[in-house]
C-alpha cells in the first residue's frame, strides 16, 4: 500500500481520546440537515482514534474510497465500555509501517476502527480543505 503524499508529521495523534470520522460532501450535507452522524452501511458507522488534519492521510491510512473533506469528532472512546456490547464493535487497523516506523515519537500502530450501530451527535466538524472549525 502506497502512503502517497501522507507524511508522518501530518498525524496529530495515533490514539486520540475522542472518536473521529472522516467524511466527504454527501455525508456532510446529511449531518447538517439531520444533526447527527449515521452511515448507510448496514454494519454501522465507522469511527477511528486516528487524528489528522490531512485529508490525504485520512484517506490513505484508513483505506477510504471517497475524497475526504471534513473530520467529525464525537464521543470519547472511554464511553464505549459503558455501552451495551451489541451497539459497537472494535477492530484494529493495520497501518503500513513504511515511512512511519522510524519517525521520531512513533512507537506502535495503535489505530482502531469502531463500528457504532446507533446515530451519534457530532461534537465538532472540522473543514479539512479550509482548516477551519465549523461549529
Amino acid at each position: 500500500m502506497s502512503l502517497g503524499a501522507c507524511e508522518p508529521s501530518s498525524i496529530i495523534d495515533w490514539d486520540s481520546i475522542t472518536l473521529q470520522r472522516y467524511i466527504g460532501d454527501n455525508e456532510f450535507s446529511f449531518i447538517r440537515s439531520n444533526g447527527y452522524v449515521k452511515s448507510t452501511n448496514p454494519r454501522g458507522t465507522y469511527w477511528t482514534n486516528l487524528l489528522t488534519n490531512d485529508p490525504i492521510c485520512a484517506k490513505v491510512l484508513l483505506g477510504l474510497k471517497y475524497e475526504v473533506k471534513y473530520r467529525i469528532s464525537s464521543i470519547p472512546k472511554t464511553i464505549l465500555k459503558d455501552l451495551p456490547s451489541d451497539i459497537y464493535e472494535i477492530n484494529h487497523i493495520t497501518i503500513p509501517e513504511t515511512g512511519f516506523i522510524n519517525y521520531p515519537g512513533f512507537t506502535s500502530l495503535k489505530v482502531i476502527e469502531v463500528i457504532i450501530r446507533k446515530p451519534l451527535n457530532p461534537n465538532s466538524i472540522y473543514d479539512m480543505d479550509n482548516g477551519t472549525l465549523l461549529n
